[in-house]
């Protein structure tokens, strides 16, 4: 996983560089993951609890706000900050793109 600690703002920093269809990639194959660690029977109650359905929750989220613009119900404020800096970061220019038609 991206995210030991299962944190959506170290999946999205870790994706920063990515373009569009590699972010939504990893988000699905995180999302497993997650899943995949919540039903773990070795694991505790607490970690599969905070790093399980929570997390693979907030991906998902985050694959349907990018994919199709939809911000989900349940969207925390905070969420919902991180998902538009990915989009924002997705769609500004390169530094090197950039004209200032000001000058």
């Amino acid at each position: 996983m991206i995210s030991a600690q299962c944190r959506l703002r170290d999946f999205i920093e870790a994706t920063r560089e990515m373009d569009l269809q590699e972010i939504i990639w990893m988000a699905d194959r995180e999302a497993t993951e997650a899943e995949r660690l919540y039903y773990r029977a070795d694991l505790d109650d607490a970690r599969r609890a905070a790093c399980g359905r929570r997390y693979a929750r907030r991906l998902k989220h985050l694959i349907t706000f990018m994919r199709y613009g939809l911000r989900p119900s349940d969207l925390s404020r905070t969420d919902l900050e991180l998902f538009a800096g990915v989009r924002t970061h997705l769609t500004s220019p390169p530094a090197a793109e950039r004209h200032d038609f000001d000058a």
